[in-house]
């Protein structure tokens, strides 16, 4: 019998190759490079003899053995793949991150592209629809997104001139009956506050009944607060009356983003560090549009009135309400003996009044003169409930001829024939506001 150790292939012709069967040649393994998984497999039986054992573990570690070269010879005929190199990684990455540069560049390209064409239909879609809700219902911040359309230079001129014009379309206020023979006077008042923040020129005129009234030239606020017309005419009979307004606006209206109104603001402020920005092109809105009303006339003793009201708590508020300062306002005006000039005035100031008031302001001197006011500013006074503002004395009012520092006092007398001018206040505050005052004459001015 021959022998062998474990683990060594069996020779040509030994019992083993009968043991297994029909095999009797060995295979090459250069020949055949397959490998079959059920080959690789080796089975030792239960109950056999020990030598049995032996022979069928030391065939299973011949196929075993076999296999792997045959798995290295199928390793060695594959073609190896090479590792790039750290210039080919390089070059890869920049190629990829190229490829994705020059996709985004091409998708924002796109973007702007689509924007440019679709963003003046899409300006006229939200015009539209801002003018549907804001027909619907105005509100105040409905009317802000207007003004920011318009301001945007969104939509068609069609559109931004109905627009405008149903900013600017006024409340009419009439009183429920006017007195024969007396002015009829109406109040219009703006619904909403207009804040553009930049308009290039302005022309607003008012018509009551054909007949021109107001007219507001240049550049400025839209907001010019409530405006007292008087209806032309002279109405002796009682009846009912129309009044129809014919307002007229041209605005243009310049395109300035938030970004242009701050560096403007800082600029206001600032402008030895900050540069004035440049002006934009503006573009004009123009509309005309007509509104109407009446006026109800009767006879003296049926016509409304102003009432007067009064209490200590009422007036000690009315009294903290108004305030006074000076100012050094100069004018130059002749007297018999020469020409004078007098420097000196007052601002009366009010804040949040408790109620309506309506003033005839008079100059009290100290030798108990009393000039009523004059000129060419204010000469009287009246607020609705809940105002604020200021209102100051025509210098002019307290000439003299004697030259030197004087003192005068300031009366404000309530007038209720002043308060009727303005439909909406219904009654006044029943008293009296004094302020001193000072101002000084010079006898020599300066000449021109």
């Amino acid at each position: 019998m021959t022998m062998r150790t474990v683990g060594q292939a069996p020779p040509y012709g030994s019992r083993l190759d009968e043991d297994r069967g029909k095999q009797t040649k060995r295979e090459d393994v250069t020949a055949q490079p397959r490998l079959s998984p059920g080959r690789s497999l080796g089975f030792v039986g239960w109950g056999l003899p020990h030598r049995f054992h032996l022979k069928r573990r030391a065939a299973m570690f011949v196929v075993v053995g076999r296999d792997r070269a045959i798995l290295g010879a199928q390793r060695e005929c594959r073609p190896q793949r090479r590792m790039p190199g750290p210039g080919r990684v390089i070059v890869g990455r920049m190629r990829r991150i190229l490829r994705w540069m020059i996709f985004s560049i091409g998708g924002v390209v796109g973007l702007l592209a689509l924007a440019v064409l679709l963003g003046p239909t899409i300006r006229g879609w939200q015009m539209g629809l801002a003018i549907a809700r804001f027909e619907k219902r105005p509100t105040e911040s409905r009317a802000e997104s207007l003004v920011e359309l318009l301001q945007a230079h969104a939509g068609t001129d069609e559109q931004g001139n109905r627009a405008l014009a149903l900013l600017l379309r006024p409340n009419i206020v009439t009183r429920k009956s006017y007195a024969m023979g007396r002015p009829v006077t109406i109040a219009i008042e703006r619904r909403f506050k207009l804040g553009f923040r930049s308009f290039q020129w302005k022309d607003e005129s008012i018509s009551v009944n054909g007949h021109p009234s107001i007219r507001y030239h240049g550049s400025g606020s839209l907001d010019h607060g409530i405006a007292c017309l008087n209806v032309p005419g002279f109405y002796t009979q009682p009846g009912i009356y129309p009044v129809e307004l014919s307002i007229h606006c041209s605005l243009g209206v310049e395109r300035v983003s938030r970004g242009t109104a701050l560096l403007r603001y800082l600029h206001d402020g600032l402008p030895w560090l900050v540069p004035e920005p440049a002006w934009q092109p503006a573009r004009a809105y123009i509309c005309d549009f007509t509104a109407s009303s009446q006026v109800t006339v009767v006879a003296e003793g049926e016509a409304e009135k102003i009432k007067l009201v009064s209490s200590a708590q009422l007036d000690q508020s009315m009294r903290a309400a108004f305030s006074s300062r000076y100012l050094g306002i100069e004018t130059g005006y002749s007297t018999p003996t020469g020409g004078r000039r007098v420097r000196g005035s007052a601002e009366i100031c009010y804040e949040n009044l408790p109620v309506a008031a309506a003033f005839s302001m008079i100059v009290r001197l100290p030798d108990g003169r009393e000039i009523p006011q004059k000129g060419l500013w204010p000469r009287e006074l009246f607020a609705r409930a809940g105002r604020s503002g200021s209102f100051k004395l025509d210098p002019s009012n307290l000439a003299s001829e004697t030259p030197g520092r004087h003192t005068a006092t300031l009366v404000l007398v309530p007038d209720p024939n002043l308060a009727y001018t303005d439909p909406a206040i219904k009654a006044i505050w029943n008293g009296t506001l004094e302020f001193p005052i000072s101002f000084f004459v010079d006898a020599n001015p300066p000449s021109r």
